[in-house]
């Protein structure tokens, strides 16, 4: 029913889920299957580099190297940087700023005073004082050895019990109103324990004097993550981690990263391009790589340009990733074919099958067979195994 979002609205007959539980129409395009065509569109050129930095590696060496370590530090990476941003987007929908992000106003809580705050009601209610040494003062109790007098069985005994200290005019959770006067601890528990002006009180902490509100307006650092454009979520996320000063360098040892992930990635594709279109030189000359650079970059710039007077200024830089998506479906059969070349590659090396073999049985567009060639082309590996 995803598919058919795309058609139009489901009131005019055009499509959509009847029941109204579909998706909506830009979920079909973020489909992870649609990731495939992307990675399988760049196949050629991390193909061609991988295999001209590896070369003199063992297979092993380059399997742990390629797909291994990169998987490791990639589960590394996400994992840490995005259970801060889930927690970063729970806390901005619990507190109210991504309801105000949401009605058009900003997404940043940094933007909003301490009056507008709690006018806004953009904050936390929580049952207690909240602990200042704890996550910078958010998110866990204040917490109060209670030593007290408790029956256990014929005998009243001292015990202490850790409890929240109450914020507003929440009940006092060691509060007493009169001394027992039956039980094991009739006599033993007197008014001055009860007295919260005494020195030696065991109940009553925290009744008769002044109390922090309950509510605790919400942490500057908090941003709606999800009202946010994709090039601001990575640095409004470094935000969180300190003070103003610390995630400033955060941001700058971010963007030094970005700039040097850029360059080489920019150095890498231009030096496959050249080697290709030097057909397949080894080392093809730096200046031609450098034109090559000149180039890419210039059609980046001249995309960019075209679509600044378009609704969405990247839509042009978007229609040509769209097409090198759509450029990696008749490559997936190429694919197949250079798998199942790898495969007789290895064989060779082990020695399992002759390198001096005929190499093919037939001609390779012979129509005379053409249900081996349809199974060739899809699944080829079939062919392998028999």
């Amino acid at each position: 029913t995803d598919a058919f979002e795309r058609l139009g609205k489901s009131a005019m007959g055009l499509g959509g889920a009847p029941d109204g539980k579909g998706g909506s129409d830009s979920w079909l395009s973020g489909w992870t299957i649609f990731y495939w065509g992307w990675w399988i569109s760049w196949a050629p050129f991390c193909g061609t580099f991988l295999a001209k930095i590896s070369r003199g590696r063992t297979l092993r060496q380059f399997i742990l190297g390629t797909l291994i370590i990169p998987s490791l530090y990639s589960f590394v990476w996400f994992g840490i940087f995005g259970a801060e941003g889930i927690r970063m987007q729970r806390m901005a929908d619990a507190s109210g700023v991504c309801t105000a992000a949401y009605a058009g106003q900003s997404a940043y809580a940094a933007q909003y005073n301490e009056t507008q705050k709690k006018a806004m009601g953009m904050g936390w209610t929580p049952s207690c004082v909240l602990d200042p040494k704890y996550h910078g003062g958010f998110g866990k109790c204040k917490e109060f050895a209670w030593t007290r007098f408790v029956e256990v069985g014929q005998e009243c005994v001292k015990s202490t019990k850790w409890v929240g200290v109450p914020c507003g005019d929440l009940a006092d959770p060691t509060g007493m109103k009169a001394p027992p006067t039956a039980g094991p601890c009739a006599g033993k528990i007197t008014a001055e324990h009860l007295d919260p002006s005494s020195s030696s009180k065991m109940y009553n902490h925290f009744s008769g004097g002044w109390r922090p509100p309950c509510f605790v307006p919400v942490q500057d650092s908090v941003v709606c993550l999800y009202n946010q454009g994709t090039t601001d979520i990575f640095f409004d996320q470094l935000a969180t981690y300190g003070p103003r000063g610390f995630s400033d360098l955060l941001s700058v040892v971010g963007l030094v990263a970005l700039v040097l992930y850029f360059v080489t990635s920019s150095d890498s594709g231009s030096f496959v391009v050249d080697i290709i279109s030097a057909n397949g030189h080894p080392n093809p000359p730096i200046p031609q790589r450098i034109v090559w650079s000149f180039t890419e970059g210039a059609t980046a710039c001249a995309l960019l340009a075209a679509g600044r007077n378009l609704p969405d200024s990247s839509g042009s830089l978007k229609a040509l990733q769209s097409a090198s998506m759509v450029s990696g479906l008749p490559y997936t059969f190429i694919l197949f074919w250079c798998a199942q070349s790898l495969v007789l590659l290895c064989r060779e090396e082990a020695g399992v099958i002759s390198k001096d073999r005929k190499q093919f049985q037939v001609f390779i567009m012979s129509f005379a067979r053409w249900q081996s060639l349809l199974l060739a082309i899809v699944a080829p590996g079939v062919g392998i195994a028999r």
